[in-house]
């Protein structure tokens, strides 16, 4: 039988959400380790990969969600990313005479071209990784609380808002 019951969730993501059953935090949590700064990309990725880690890792690291536990599933994310970008620069080469038209089988059978498919399952795997990082809208309604909604402990004290008799 496997594991029951959501996934814990890091002490970075209970802070977004202000740790709202005010449990204490971990003291061992690893995501406390995170980098202060934006590390640099893995040698390793694509050209595409590169440009996404450049466009996503700043906001990962600043809410420290890229440690070093997590750098290089962070770089797969991108490397699918670049994949499918690959793919779908084909596939719009080829446009609608092409790549888009279904094929037959010897036997009659009309499928897919295998670019549309291979396309959609690199889609599927960044899209799945971008959903554990948060980057989704959907998930960050997860992680944060949504405008008009409960404020955390953290937005009570700001300074400004007091400044500004919020």
């Amino acid at each position: 039988m496997g594991v029951r019951g959501p996934a814990p969730k890091p002490d970075v993501i209970k802070k977004l959400e202000g740790n709202p059953g005010k449990r204490p935090l971990n003291d061992k949590d690893p995501f406390k380790m995170s980098y202060g700064e934006t590390p640099k990309p893995p040698k390793k990725l694509m050209k595409d990969a590169k440009k996404a880690w450049e466009r996503m890792a700043p906001m990962l690291a600043a809410n420290g969600l890229l440690t070093p536990m997590t750098i290089d599933y962070f770089a797969e994310v991108c490397q699918w990313y670049a994949r499918y970008t690959v793919v779908e620069r084909k596939v719009m080469e080829d446009g609608d005479q092409g790549i888009y038209k279904t094929q037959s089988s010897e036997s009659g059978y009309m499928s897919q071209h295998p670019l549309i498919m291979q396309m959609n399952q690199y889609y599927d795997k960044w899209e799945k990784g971008i959903k554990e990082f948060g980057m989704t809208p959907m998930s960050w309604s997860r992680y944060m609380s949504i405008a008009g909604g409960n404020q955390s402990d953290a937005d009570e004290e700001d300074p400004l808002e007091k400044l500004l008799g919020g």
